[in-house]
């Protein structure tokens, strides 16, 4: 009976150390392939990009993968800079020159030093530092952290939040695979003005490790017909619109847009399920009459758009 209870111990005790393994994302031969929407008016347009490692360099005895970034414009691939990440959960971006990484953002990043891209060490209500080009005071707050099981594992799942009442949109990082919502560099860009950035899918050796609703098989331009089911009334609004989705369908956040794509209203509703009759509203009553963009997102990455008048 002892040796039982021994050899039950050592397995709990071996699951218990696989689970506090911290899963790596990086390696020679990985992409994160994504989706730039801008909400625009009176349709949404879509944007494909991806970005990949090929090769890798030693800077300072430290060692960094090269990631390069691969549009659908003609562009085409652009070297971004160095990436590297550590045993703690820590991912780190290096740059020697100026690139554009934020689609519908200019931003300027620190040059030759390393920049904290995720850390999958943060815990619930911890806060990480706004991003460079923001308030330097400021902070923004770990709103939820849960896991998710993909092909057989469970990996951390953390969400961030809104900051600047909504122009910076939040998201999500999975470890191992890096930014979910709000894609690869979601924390850095600015995702204001009507324009967001999804992961489609993580690739590992030609392999497809993660695809939120199977994006990446379906393609850009499935995935820009995807619908979530979204209904608005009534339309006009006055004071509050109701906001309905197909069953089971989970929202994490709505959005409310100008036609000129400055974010006017943002709610976070954290996966809360709308699906079967269920209905949202939100409180329109201190918006001025016009016409908006109401854009709901899942918390699996989908998003749609409809127009409402507000009276």
């Amino acid at each position: 009976m002892k040796k039982l209870l021994l050899i039950a111990f050592v397995f709990l005790a071996l699951q218990a150390k696989a689970q506090e393994t911290y899963i790596n994302m990086l390696d020679s031969n990985v992409a994160w392939y994504q989706v730039t929407i801008d909400a625009g008016f009176p349709e949404p347009v879509y944007y494909y990009h991806n970005y990949f490692i090929d090769g890798d360099t030693i800077i300072n005895d430290t060692a960094f993968y090269k990631l390069f970034l691969n549009t659908d414009a003609s562009s085409g691939t652009t070297y971004s800079g160095y990436i590297r990440e550590d045993a703690a959960g820590k991912v780190y971006m290096r740059f020697t020159s100026q690139v554009s990484l934020c689609p519908f953002s200019d931003i300027d990043f620190p040059l030759n030093q390393d920049l904290l891209l995720l850390d999958f060490s943060v815990n619930l209500h911890d806060t990480i530092d706004a991003p460079f080009g923001w308030d330097e005071n400021a902070n923004i707050l770990i709103e939820d952290v849960d896991s998710i099981l993909i092909n057989g594992t469970y990996r951390k799942k953390i969400w961030f939040g809104s900051y600047g009442a909504g122009s910076f949109r939040g998201g999500s990082w999975i470890e191992g695979i890096g930014g979910d919502i709000g894609g690869l560099f979601n924390y850095w860009c600015d995702m204001g003005n009507g324009a967001g950035t999804d992961l489609l899918c993580y690739v590992k050796n030609d392999d497809i490790v993660y695809s939120p609703g199977n994006n990446c098989l379906v393609g850009i331009n499935e995935y820009s017909k995807k619908e979530i089911g979204l209904k608005l009334n009534p339309n006009p609004a006055y004071e509050v619109v109701n906001i309905s989705v197909a069953e089971n369908v989970k929202i994490a956040m709505v959005r409310v847009y100008e036609v000129t794509g400055r974010i006017v209203l943002v709610q976070a509703l954290n996966g809360l399920p709308l699906g079967g009759g269920g209905l949202r509203g939100i409180d329109v009553s201190d918006l001025k009459p016009g016409i908006y963009l109401i854009e709901v997102e899942t918390r699996e990455g989908l998003r749609e758009v409809k127009r409402v008048v507000i009276k």
